[in-house]
């Protein structure tokens, strides 16, 4: 299985604004962000609307820069699914240059008994 989501470079994903770095290219965590959001995107599809998903591991090389206003597309590959954890392996492109890659997990919880669950 694989599945890509497109996503266009502003100036709010940048090192700078995320305060990861003082360059204006797309910073670490928005890539995170963005892996995040495709997997979960993707689970989403067959979940009943009380579940959802939440991320508990993720590994990132962040390989090359990308500016703002270019286009980069999120490829994900699912590698492990047992009936709760859902593990992938991804890729970043920008132009066709991988710019990032690693892997990621997440896990199916109820919304509102993972919510019950937090200290306030």
């Amino acid at each position: 299985m694989m599945y890509s989501q497109d996503y266009l470079v502003t100036q709010e994903m940048t090192a700078e604004s995320m305060k990861s770095g003082d360059l204006p290219v797309l910073a670490t965590p928005s890539v995170i962000a963005i892996v995040e959001q495709t997997c979960r995107d993707y689970l989403s599809q067959e979940l009943a609307t009380e579940m959802t998903t939440v991320g508990v591991a993720i590994e990132c090389q962040h390989l090359l820069p990308t500016v703002v206003s270019k286009h980069v597309l999120v490829t994900i590959k699912l590698i492990e699914q047992t009936e709760r954890k859902s593990r992938f392996t991804y890729s970043v492109f920008d132009n066709q240059q991988e710019i990032a890659r690693g892997t990621h997990t997440r896990v199916i919880v109820n919304r509102e008994k993972f919510m019950q669950n937090i200290s306030m």
